[in-house]
């Protein structure tokens, strides 16, 4: 397998260094993105919080849907990177039977919620929308705690998302197509 971007490793070779690292310490959260090894920074009460009230919001409208936290995904050009986006909006059955490293392609959202780690926010703000955006899924929503804002990227097109709405916490943000919902974002306010 070749290496992208003057790597030091390789898929193969950060798949098992994250196994690795998961027996190690259970708190340890790796991601391989464009070649480069990132850690994610471990969730404050706060941003599992977010990650429930969208739960609690988001299901009960779609009930054929499911969040998933902190699944890992193929992501990329030709599933070149590993992520591991704090919640995955798809089918229940998306994930049957799969290991670690699922296939994106059921996938309707990502989602990421900052936390007051600057390396993850850097990750979450400029890396994830490109590598969504060429994965094809068709939506990616970053609740930015740093900047009390909501960030909806959509209509993925080659590499980036043509489309992208960012309103304050305590705004109603619509999620288009194809979730259709609008989103009141009051609660946030008190988890930034």
């Amino acid at each position: 397998m070749t290496l992208s971007h003057g790597s030091l490793m390789n898929v193969d070779e950060f798949e098992e260094l994250d196994a690795a690292a998961q027996r190690i310490s259970e708190g340890l959260r790796l991601e391989y993105l464009n070649g480069l090894l990132a850690a994610k920074a471990r969730p404050d009460a706060n941003h599992s919080r977010v990650i429930q009230w969208l739960a609690r919001f988001l299901v009960p409208r779609r009930s054929e849907l499911w969040l998933f936290a902190d699944h890992g995904l193929r992501a990329g050009r030709g599933g070149g990177s590993r992520v591991r986006p704090d919640a995955i909006l798809a089918p229940a059955s998306a994930f049957a039977g799969e290991g670690e490293w699922s296939d994106p392609q059921p996938v309707l959202m990502t989602i990421e919620v900052t936390t007051r780690a600057q390396h993850t926010e850097l990750r979450d703000r400029l890396d994830k929308p490109f590598l969504y955006a060429a994965t094809g899924i068709p939506l990616y929503l970053l609740i930015d705690r740093g900047t009390a804002e909501m960030n909806i990227f959509s209509e993925p097109d080659d590499g980036r998302y043509a489309s992208r709405v960012t309103l304050p916490f305590g705004t109603d943000i619509e999620i288009p197509d194809p979730l259709n919902v609008i989103l009141a974002t009051d609660a946030l306010l008190d988890w930034t």
